[in-house]
Formats: structure tokens, sequence, C-alpha cells
């Protein structure tokens, strides 16, 4: 088995730099970019081989937003956590928290 990853339909070299973290001193600025990729999420391989399905804020705040406005929830309503945050449904409603409405989980 081989993973490749694929951007636009171009599969990326596989020798890609490891990200690396460090600490810089003052105050930073974070500027928002919707259209950043945030999340890759595993395709079921149900036809082939997984593959990853890669989602921008955007795109996720959007299926937010089409949820919520077909599911009239205010911002004091709950949204129970019952599915695994690796599926994309799971992470919906982690985006729908992020929308405004308050997050539930089980103790």
């Amino acid at each position: 088995m081989q993973h490749q990853l694929v951007l636009n339909g171009d599969v990326l070299p596989g020798n890609l730099p490891m990200l690396t973290l460090q600490l810089v001193e003052g105050e930073h600025a974070v500027c928002w970019h919707g259209d950043r990729l945030v999340s890759m999420t595993l395709t079921s391989g149900s036809i082939g081989l997984p593959k990853a399905a890669v989602h921008s804020a955007s795109a996720h705040l959007a299926s937010a937003a089409g949820v919520l406005a077909l599911m009239p929830f205010a911002a004091g309503d709950d949204w129970l956590l019952s599915l695994p945050l690796f599926h994309v449904s799971g992470q919906g409603i982690v985006w729908r928290w992020a929308a405004g409405r308050r997050a539930t989980h089980g103790t």
C-alpha cells in the first residue's frame, strides 16, 4: 500500500518537509483566511482506496450555517457530540459550536 497526497488533481512529492514549531516572543495577530485548509478526513473507500477529503474553514462554517438554517437552534441550545471526530459529521458538530452553539458532552 502506498499513500499519496493529491492537491487539485496533482500528486504532491513524497518528500515534503516536516513542520516545526517554535516559540516567538511578543504579541501576534492572526489574520482570518477562510480558504485556509483546516481538516483532512479519510473517506470510507467504499469504491476503492480511501481518499483524504480536505476542507477549508469557510467550507465547514458554510455547512454549519446550512444545518442551522434548517434547524432553528439558538445560542443557548446544546448540541450533543454524539459522533466521533474522525467522521465529517462529528466535525460538523464542532463547527456548529464554533458558529455560536453550546457544547454538551457526556461525563
